[in-house]
């Protein structure tokens, strides 16, 4: 049994891979409109970007919201992947579920 769960998880996580890369990717805001951009984004380095992130997560804790570009971007990825949930908002997606699904394991 524990080891279908754990094969189970690296099936998942697997799935996640473009997810949580995406997560990990730098992102620049513009303080004024906060709005951010994912590295990529032909506005990344808008003379309004000064304010700079470790990944998208720490922009929308921040009050920052992805570009409309950045925004359709992450959710082609999410539907490009098989293994996630169409329905999942991509702005929710965290490193978190991964240690969330480990846990489950214990």
């Amino acid at each position: 049994m524990k080891k279908i769960l754990i094969t189970l998880c690296v099936v998942a996580f697997m799935g996640l891979t473009p997810t949580l890369h995406a997560q990990e990717m730098m992102v620049k805001g513009n303080p004024k409109t906060k709005v951010c951009h994912m590295e990529g984004c032909k506005h990344f380095n808008a003379k309004g970007c000064t304010v700079s992130f470790d990944n998208n997560e720490a922009a929308m804790m921040a009050g920052y919201r992805k570009c409309s570009m950045c925004a359709k971007k992450m959710k082609r990825m999410m539907m490009d992947n098989p293994m996630m949930n169409k329905k999942m908002d991509p702005s929710s997606m965290s490193s978190n579920m991964m240690m969330m699904s480990m846990k489950s394991i214990e």
